[in-house]
């Protein structure tokens, strides 16, 4: 499974037939989905964690919230008349955003209520031996995001792991027995707090930074998979570069110029100072599905990243 949607439908297909699946099944695909689990997983686990508020229904909502907030749905994918979907969230900085929020908000789906934090995203990675023990650590902090507000990494570059962090992540991955592949995502506050933000359980949209890292994270996975000998490699120095996706930077050139959605937002780039940055190109630079000889699967990337994000932000 690659992304939320294929961790549902291959946790389902796991249920029906005997086929191995690269990824979490039963329990763990739950607590793969599932953010209010996470949450509480985090907490167990000693993480730094935002205090969270779970809501079974819209209806439950408090009418007079703590502003700016962030409301989120509990589950990364849901099944809502018929159809598979990813639920949006949304920041809040007043009451009126806060009615907006809700009157979209589909019927039935739970909620979650967080305190808005500003900060930058960071990822943890890591890789869980069959025999329990995580190993090849290695982090990134997002240079951009497609939505400066919050969402994947347009461009990423590596950092050194903070050892604070392995501490709590191992706990949580001994607690819940997992294995294979992982990311914890964290927001780092102004004052250098990182806070736990969820956790990724299959492949996560920087594999293309790990591997040129020489993290083979899910090669790991397939192998172990197939109980054939792995060897997993830790990082001794971390190399100084970006790793960007010309498709996600153009969408994030875009959200630059839609503007900020709400007005807890107090930070968003010009659109003059955005377009020096994705226009800059660095020696050192790397970029996602760059292959010799492969140039128009570069571009086809590109461009069917563009449309779905524009097709998915006109639906929003």
């Amino acid at each position: 499974p690659l992304d939320d949607a294929s961790v549902w439908l291959c946790d389902q297909i796991a249920k029906r037939i005997s086929v191995p699946i690269v990824g979490p099944t039963g329990s763990l695909a739950e607590l793969a989905l599932n953010k209010w689990t996470q949450v509480q997983e985090a907490i167990a686990a000693g993480i730094r964690t935002p205090p969270t508020e779970y809501y079974a229904n819209i209806a439950e909502l408090p009418q007079n919230p703590v502003f700016p907030l962030v409301l989120k749905p509990s589950r990364a994918v849901i099944v809502h008349n018929g159809r598979l979907s990813r639920p949006s969230g949304a920041i809040c900085a007043d009451q009126r955003e806060f009615a907006q929020a809700i009157s979209r908000w589909p019927i039935g789906v739970d909620a979650l209520l967080q305190p808005y934090i500003i900060g930058n995203g960071r990822g943890l990675f890591g890789f869980v031996k069959s025999c329990g023990v995580p190993c090849s650590w290695s982090a990134h902090r997002r240079v951009r995001m497609m939505n400066p507000s919050g969402s994947g990494a347009s461009a990423c570059a590596p950092e050194r792991v903070e050892p604070e962090l392995i501490d709590g992540a191992s706990r949580f991955m001994a607690n819940v027995g997992w294995t294979g592949m992982f990311m914890f995502e964290f927001l780092r506050d102004e004052n250098g707090q990182s806070w736990f933000m969820e956790l990724n359980g299959r492949a996560w949209g920087s594999m293309a930074l790990s591997r040129r890292q020489g993290l083979e994270y899910a090669a790991w996975c397939v192998a172990q998979k197939l109980e054939l000998e792995i060897s997993p490699v830790e990082l001794d120095d971390i190399e100084e570069f970006h790793c960007r996706h010309l498709g996600r930077e153009i969408v994030y050139l875009l959200a630059v110029l839609r503007r900020r959605k709400s007005a807890a937002i107090n930070s968003w780039p010009s659109p003059w100072r955005a377009a020096f940055d994705v226009l800059t190109f660095r020696p050192s630079d790397r970029w996602y599905n760059w292959i010799p000889g492969s140039f128009i699967l570069f571009l086809d990337d590109a461009f069917n990243t563009i449309v779905n994000q524009l097709f998915r932000r006109r639906g929003e």
